[in-house]
């Protein structure tokens, strides 16, 4: 309801629209965009840009801002910011530590005093740390090798497993016993993306770098 028009439309008689008067609050903040995209994979600390719009009359000075990563303890900050009615802006929130690496979750919610709406107020984003990997470096997936970043492209989850392999053509590694599959046991799931990808590498010192890997598929 952005553009204050309501439409309806009936089958076979055509189709209506209509303006509806809009009563804006004295205060009301949204919550835009944040930034990294969804599945996002950076090669390090990450700082997340917030987007936000005013969307009440009384201009907005300062923004309560909360929140989590991987579901941990809430971080609370107030951010001064200047937002006259109907201005958007944006903010940085503090460096994201990477030195786990893997999967982050970023929950968000902003708000202002006052706020006539929170259900404008929260979002969140799924987005991945990667490792730095090393020229010659060679991981074998076995006991002690770093776990590599594997993500669905839509939804939860991987559809990438680490492990011994148990199906009934694909069943051994070519060497050691662990390999990464999109399914250890048997079939890969349908309509499923998956991905697996690479530490990092920097190839600006490297002449002709190569890739290599072994594998498998029915």
């Amino acid at each position: 309801l952005d553009d204050g028009i309501i439409t309806a439309s009936t089958y076979g008689r055509g189709v209506w629209q209509s303006p509806i008067p809009v009563q804006v609050p004295q205060a009301d903040i949204r919550l835009l965009t944040v930034t990294p995209r969804a599945d996002f994979v950076s090669c390090g600390p990450v700082s997340p840009e917030v987007e936000v719009e005013n969307l009440g009359q009384d201009p907005i000075s300062q923004v309560l801002v909360s929140y989590t990563v991987n579901g941990g303890a809430p971080q609370e900050f107030t951010q001064d910011i200047s937002l006259a009615s109907g201005d958007k802006g944006s903010f940085t929130l503090p460096s994201i530590d990477a030195s786990s690496g893997g999967e982050i979750l970023l929950q968000l919610d902003v708000s202002v005093q006052g706020d006539a709406f929170a259900d404008n107020n929260s979002g969140q984003v799924r987005f991945f740390v990667n490792a730095q990997g090393e020229p010659n470096d060679r991981n074998d997936f076995e006991a002690g090798s770093p776990d590599l970043v594997t993500y669905n492209a839509a939804g939860e989850g991987s559809e990438w497993e680490r492990g011994v392999p148990t199906g009934s053509l694909l069943n051994q590694a070519a060497s050691g016993t662990q390999v990464y599959a999109t399914n250890l046991a048997g079939d890969h799931s349908n309509a499923t993306r998956s991905f697996l990808v690479t530490p990092c590498y920097d190839f600006t010192s490297l002449l002709a770098p190569v890739l290599r890997f072994n594998m498998a598929y029915e």
